[in-house]
C-alpha cells in the first residue's frame, strides 16, 4: 500500500514522528518520495484514523487509489465520477499544478452530468467543514499518482486541549500539544508503560498522554501551583473524554526525585525541563552564557536522578534548548556530561536529534532520546 503524509511546519521531525509509530506497531514502511512537506510511504495495510489520533506532526493522511486515464485530469474525473453518490460532487484537489485542474475537471463532470463543485482549500478545516473526508473527494497529487485522504488531523481537540483546559500557566511557556504528542511518540510510550513527566508544569505531556490512551502516568515539579495545575487539568481530560487512566503527582525538584518515586520503577520518561528565563531579545552574551551554566548543571543533575528511577534499557526524551542570538544560536555543552550518567543517545533514524523553532523564535528547541544503558 502506499500513503501519502501531509507533513506539518516541521518536516523531518513529522516524518521521524511517524516512522517512530509505525515502528512501534510492528509494521515495516519505506519512504517512496518526498516533496517538502509531502512524504509518501510505503507500508503495510494502516489504520488511518487510529494513526491519525495519536500523531501530532501530521496534517492528514491520504491512501493511493487506483484510476484509469491519459492523464491526471482523466484520472481524477473517473475517479470521481466512479465513486461518488449521486447528486453534487463536491471535490477539491491538492499538490502541483491542482489548482489548474480545478475547472477543467469541474466542466468534464458536468459534460457527464454531473453537477459539479471545487473547493478552495485554505487550510485543514476547509477539507473538514466541506465533508471532504467522508465523501472521498479530497484528491492528492504526487507524481503521476493519486491518492484520496482518509484522515485528518483533530484540531478542534487539539485546539480545546492548549486553550480549553481549566489551568494554564503561559507566562512560564507552554510546550504546545502536538509537540508533547510528537515527543510521546519519539518516545514509543506504550499503553501500560509508567510515564513520568518530571517537568510537568500544568501537564500538557500527561494531559496528551492520558489523550493518546497512556493508563500509567506521573509527574513532578517544583513549584507547587504546577501540581495544582497538572491535577485539575488531568481531571479534567478525563471527565472531557471520557478517559480511565492512573495518575500520581509529586511536588519534588528534578535534583532530589528519587526520593519520591521507587528505584527502577519507570519505563519512560519524555520532558520539556525549565529552558531558562523568559527572554525579550535584547539580553547580551555574558546574560544568555550565564543561563547555558545554570541549565547545564540543571539537567545533569537530572539525568543522575533519572538513571536511578528508569528501568534497565529504559528512555528519555528531552529537549536542551538553543538561545538565538545575532550570531546565530548558543548551545548547552552537557551532552557527554549526560552520557557519563549511564546513558547513550538514541538516533532517530539518521538523525542525532531533531530541531524544532519557529521564524524569529529566540529559543529553539533540539529534542534527543537518551537510553539507559
Amino acid at each position: 500500500m502506499k500513503y501519502l503524509f501531509k507533513l506539518g511546519h516541521q518536516p523531518e521531525i513529522s516524518k521521524s514522528e511517524i516512522f517512530s509509530l509505525i515502528n512501534q506497531q510492528g509494521k515495516w514502511c519505506g519512504v517512496v518520495g518526498q516533496q517538502d512537506d509531502r512524504l509518501v510511504l510505503s507500508s503495510e495495510e494502516l489504520d488511518t484514523s487510529q494513526l491519525m489520533q495519536r500523531l501530532g506532526g501530521t496534517v492528514y493522511i491520504a491512501k493511493k487509489v487506483n484510476s484509469q486515464g491519459d492523464n491526471m485530469k482523466e484520472k481524477i474525473v473517473n475517479y470521481l465520477d466512479e465513486n461518488s453518490k449521486e447528486g453534487k460532487i463536491e471535490f477539491a484537489i491538492s499538490g502541483k499544478n491542482s489548482a489548474d485542474l480545478l475547472m477543467p475537471v469541474k466542466r468534464e463532470l458536468q459534460d457527464r452530468d454531473r453537477s459539479a463543485r471545487f473547493v478552495k482549500l485554505k487550510n485543514t478545516a476547509s477539507i473538514k467543514y466541506n465533508d471532504l473526508v467522508d465523501s472521498g473527494t479530497h484528491l492528492n497529487i504526487f507524481g503521476d499518482e493519486l491518492f484520496v485522504t482518509k484522515a485528518i488531523q483533530p484540531f478542534e481537540k487539539l485546539k480545546t486541549h492548549d486553550y480549553g483546559r481549566p489551568a494554564a500557566d503561559p507566562e512560564s511557556g507552554m510546550l504546545p500539544p502536538k509537540l508533547a504528542r510528537i515527543m510521546l511518540n519519539l518516545a514509543q510510550v506504550g499503553s501500560d508503560d509508567y510515564l513520568l513527566d518530571p517537568f510537568c508544569g500544568s501537564g500538557t505531556i500527561l494531559l496528551e498522554a492520558a489523550s493518546m490512551g497512556m493508563k500509567n502516568l506521573l509527574g513532578s515539579d517544583k513549584e507547587e501551583q504546577a501540581i495544582t495545575d497538572t491535577e485539575q487539568n488531568l481531571d479534567w481530560i478525563k471527565q472531557q473524554e471520557n478517559l480511565s487512566f492512573n495518575y500520581r503527582l509529586v511536588n519534588q525538584s528534578v535534583e532530589q526525585i528519587s526520593e519520591k518515586i521507587d528505584t527502577e520503577s519507570i519505563d519512560k520518561i519524555v520532558t520539556e525541563p525549565f529552558l531558562g528565563e523568559p527572554r525579550t531579545g535584547d539580553e547580551d552574551k555574558s546574560f544568555l552564557k550565564e543561563q547555558t551554566h545554570k541549565l547545564k548543571r540543571l539537567y545533569i543533575d537530572a539525568f543522575y536522578e533519572f538513571a536511578d528511577i528508569l528501568k534497565e534499557g529504559g528512555e528519555v526524551v528531552f529537549i536542551i534548548p538553543k538561545f538565538r542570538t545575532k550570531d546565530g544560536w548558543l548551545e548547552i555543552d552537557c551532552l557527554d556530561q549526560i552520557q557519563q550518567t549511564g546513558f547513550k543517545i538514541e538516533p532517530f533514524e539518521e538523525q542525532k536529534s531533531l530541531f524544532y523553532a519557529r521564524d524569529n523564535q529566540l529559543v529553539g528547541r533540539e529534542i534527543y532520546k537518551f537510553k539507559k544503558s
